[in-house]
């Protein structure tokens, strides 16, 4: 793989934007240019977050951390709750009225808002990855990929 790609899972990639458009990552030449914001979704279903942009870099542990939640889980709210107990263990036994204080005290408003922006997302980028796999196209693909 181009080393201009810096893989984190197989849905979710590092990349510096500026290089998508120079034409150094070619793997990438079907992947929109007209990219205004930090991230992208193939129509493979993987996620690409722009290297160059540095909250692309500091979001990783948050995208990979929604990323291994199941779809039940990725729709709740308590969701973000969980992210910041294992984040701090202190807080892990909290009930929910001393996490709403510690969301509010340390004005995590912002943070919850963005994470659940990041879990749906997540939802969406689910959905290409199934609606691709189902797709004519990726049946067609995996059958001439077939060994044997």
């Amino acid at each position: 793989m181009n080393q201009n790609i810096e893989v984190i899972n197989e849905n979710l990639w590092l990349v510096n934007f500026h290089y998508i458009d120079q034409g150094y990552i070619p793997e990438l030449k079907d992947v929109s240019r007209n990219h205004t914001d930090y991230k992208i979704i193939t129509k493979e279903g993987t996620l690409i977050l722009d290297k160059g942009y540095k909250e692309g870099s500091e979001l990783v542990p948050i995208f990979s951390y929604v990323m291994n939640l199941d779809d039940k889980r990725l729709k709740e709210n308590q969701a973000f709750k969980s992210f910041l107990a294992e984040s701090n263990p202190k807080i892990a036994n909290w009930d929910e009225k001393l996490m709403d204080t510690y969301i509010g005290y340390h004005h995590l408003e912002a943070a919850l808002k963005m994470f659940n922006e990041i879990s749906v997302l997540e939802q969406t980028r689910r959905k290409v990855k199934k609606e691709y796999k189902n797709s004519p196209k990726s049946f067609v693909r995996k059958l001439f990929n077939r060994k044997g």
